[in-house]
């Protein structure tokens, strides 16, 4: 995954911190996750017809990769934390 491409990831995932989004029930919440990812990967296919054919291939993308989930993955169990179902 590019920086670049792993920012705006990210930055579509920061949009989903409002407060308005934060009262919607888990299941909608979940699915407007979902939705931003589907979103992502439309809006820059040529990110997942690339990255599908070197993920595990080339050392570089693997870390930036797990940087990008691993963000990610911390952002989202804080955001659920804060709403707390």
């Amino acid at each position: 995954m590019s920086v670049e491409n792993s920012s705006l990831l990210h930055q579509r995932f920061a949009e989903l911190d409002s407060d308005e989004m934060t009262q919607l029930p888990l299941k909608t919440y979940v699915e407007q996750i979902i939705d931003t990812t589907d979103k992502f990967f439309t809006d820059y296919p040529g990110y997942h017809a690339i990255f599908m054919q070197v993920q595990g291939k080339v050392p570089e993308v693997e870390e930036i990769e797990v940087a990008a989930d691993t963000q990610l993955i911390q952002d989202l169990h804080q955001k659920l934390n804060v709403k707390r179902f």
